[in-house]
């Protein structure tokens, strides 16, 4: 159901859809997830849609965008209807060839059909999360909103308390998943909806998998996504989210990574093609002699906007992070960085680093960046930079002088720029990936 409510507050409008839509949510639900919406819309009322005045919303107007005359649809089931399927008729397709375990999302609904998850063991669970609800409610009540707070968040209690559709993803003790899970998020409507998602990912003891997850979108909208993975003791993760194909959506994704001892992680976003972007990446650090790798590149144009914002929580001792983040920034694009490093008195030994470095091609185009440390610990090795500037005007006068035209010989720069960052993705068939979309803008 669809339902256009009266102009009041942006705050006061997702309220009253609640209200709207909340019995047809605990018909749905087992209690004890319409005990968990309550709790957060609750919470979302006391915060309200953060504005400029909280810092982490500094620079980015969320209750701009949210404002909007979107049809807010809590409850978003809508199926597959139309042929040709959304990348045959657009040309969009999976990652060339990406030999992978290929998972399709719908307007946030998981579809089977198109998936192909007949390669994981018997023991694997993917799912939808209402399925989820039904089917593994044990094993989901340890997981669903027990990783990502929404206490002190308010766009994650609106989540928490709207969502209806999302993954289920369970990989179990000591299976480790060869192929690559490729999560393909297909969102394709006439009208501007209000989309949320939770994926809630489990890799449990000893647990291997590479995730990689992408987007396309020709219709208007926003797309609110929340991931909660729980990665345990001595699994490993790797964990790509391409945001390319976003032209008209809204999107605004939080992902909390929960880490065991002796976890290994290895993230990485790439965002490009894509007019309005906000990234939460969260991760807590829960266990001895964990490992942590964020990286990230995001290239913008036109009047395009994305805002990064990581936080790396090292609760325990012995443990080790490290963050890089690119961006180029052209016409009149916008850019925000800001990474924080949390380090608890009790987390000795900590190995955390941190750097994000941008170009500005134009003088319209603008980066704000806020690279972050906050250490109560007395025995750790930290360091942060930021550096934000233009292309470098000898190198560039270097090769012209040897007879690349400037157009090639700025291509030439801007590739060597993002090369480290490219060079951390260990899977050949998304780095080749990336690189042909980098080369067609």
């Amino acid at each position: 159901m669809t339902t256009t409510l009266p102009t009041t507050t942006t705050t006061e409008r997702f309220l009253r859809e609640f209200e709207v839509l909340k019995f047809q949510l605990q018909e749905q639900n087992p209690d004890w997830v319409f005990k968990i919406r309550n709790e957060a819309i609750q919470n979302f009322k006391q915060l309200g849609i953060p504005t400029r005045k909280n810092e982490l919303w500094k620079y980015t107007s969320l209750e701009k965008i949210v404002a909007q005359e979107y049809s807010h649809n809590g409850v978003c089931n809508r199926t597959i209807q139309t042929h040709p399927l959304p990348w045959e008729r657009d040309g969009v397709r999976a990652i060339q060839y990406l030999e992978s375990i290929h998972i399709v999302t719908y307007n946030g609904n998981y579809v089977a059909s198109l998936s192909s998850t007949d390669q994981l063991p018997k023991s694997a669970i993917v799912c939808g999360f209402s399925k989820a609800c039904e089917n593994h409610a044990e094993l989901l009540q340890k997981y669903f909103s027990k990783i990502a707070s929404f206490e002190k968040d308010a766009v994650l209690a609106l989540n928490t308390a709207f969502v209806q559709n999302g993954l289920f993803i369970y990989i179990p003790k000591n299976v480790s998943i060869e192929k690559p899970i490729h999560i393909q998020n297909i969102v394709d409507n006439k009208e501007g909806v209000y989309y949320f998602q939770r994926n809630i990912v489990v890799l449990d003891a000893r647990a291997q998998a590479n995730i990689i997850e992408t987007y396309h979108s020709s219709s208007p909208g926003i797309w609110s996504e929340v991931n909660e993975i729980s990665v345990a003791q001595e699994a490993q993760l790797t964990y790509h989210k391409l945001q390319n194909d976003l032209p008209l959506l809204k999107q605004i994704t939080h992902t909390t990574i929960s880490q065991a001892q002796k976890s290994f992680v290895h993230t990485g976003t790439y965002t490009m093609n894509a007019q309005w972007v906000r990234n939460n990446l969260h991760f807590l650090l829960e266990g001895e002699h964990t490992e942590t790798h964020l990286n990230g590149l995001y290239l913008t144009k036109g009047n395009e906007f994305v805002d990064n914002h990581s936080l790396v929580d090292h609760k325990m001792p012995n443990c080790y992070s490290n963050e890089l983040y690119k961006g180029i920034m052209n016409d009149q694009s916008t850019a925000v960085f800001n990474g924080k490093v949390f380090v608890h008195k009790d987390a000795q030994k900590t190995n955390a680093y941190q750097s994000n470095k941008n170009i500005v091609l134009t003088d319209e185009a603008k980066i704000y960046t806020k690279p972050e440390l906050e250490i109560y610990a007395d025995d750790v090795k930290c360091s942060h930079g930021a550096t934000t500037g233009q292309l470098d005007q000898e190198a560039l006068f270097y090769l012209r002088a040897r007879g690349i035209s400037e157009e090639n010989a700025r291509a030439l720069l801007l590739k060597a720029f993002m090369g480290d960052v490219l060079n951390t993705i260990k899977l050949d068939a998304l780095k080749k990936h990336l690189e042909e979309l980098i080369n067609k803008l």
